[in-house]
């Protein structure tokens, strides 16, 4: 066994741990197949997919806030406006 796939042996297993099953579907005409995925990974993916949405909705949130403070001249100074985005 060489260096490199002594290197990888650990990953695989891990890997293996994380995906139970997978199945590759035939699709209709000359689409590609259809994979399915089952096992821990699928829910890793999800809660990643679930955080970046959250972030998006958040990073919204701030940019409407600040619009609205920069509209209602809250941040009329720079001065005021680093210590807003300081805080």
């Amino acid at each position: 066994m060489g260096l490199r796939s002594q290197t990888k042996q650990p990953l695989v297993g891990i890997i293996r741990e994380l995906i139970q099953k997978v199945v590759i579907a035939r699709t209709p005409g000359r689409q590609p197949p259809a994979l399915e995925v089952h096992g821990r990974i699928v829910s890793i993916l999800a809660a990643m997919e679930t955080a970046q949405i959250i972030e998006a909705k958040f990073k919204a949130m701030v940019d409407q806030d600040v619009l609205a403070r920069l509209a209602s001249v809250e941040i009329d100074t720079e001065d005021k406006n680093q210590k807003l985005l300081a805080g």
